[in-house]
């Protein structure tokens, strides 16, 4: 629980005052980026990559450096749809973690 807290108040000093982060599911995040395309969404995923991997959470008796995986779809570009957008970002996550994590994939 603490690692999620803590990337939820990461995410929200990382994204623009226009953009929407929000819980998705148990361990998933998403950012809603408007009037940005494909090429401004995988900007920030790299940042948001690179600046996390640096950062250490850490309670009484520990300290953990947190991973991400990032899936980037962008609508109308890779979807037509809300639906179709979904599963297009969601294909693109599973492939970020099945690369072995710490990476950030683009929908095709």
């Amino acid at each position: 629980m603490l690692a999620i807290r803590f990337f939820a108040d990461f995410l929200m000093k990382a994204v623009r005052d226009v953009d929407v982060p929000a819980r998705f599911s148990a361990e998933q995040f998403l950012i809603m980026l408007p009037e940005t395309d494909l090429a401004g969404t995988q900007v920030l995923a790299d940042r948001i990559k690179q600046k996390i991997q640096v950062e250490r959470v850490s309670d009484l008796t520990q300290n953990w450096h947190v991973t991400v995986s990032i899936g980037i779809a962008s609508f109308p570009a890779n979807a037509p749809n809300y639906d179709e957008l979904l599963k297009k970002l969601q294909s693109a996550l599973e492939a970020a973690i099945n690369k072995g994590g710490n990476a950030v994939i683009a929908a095709d």
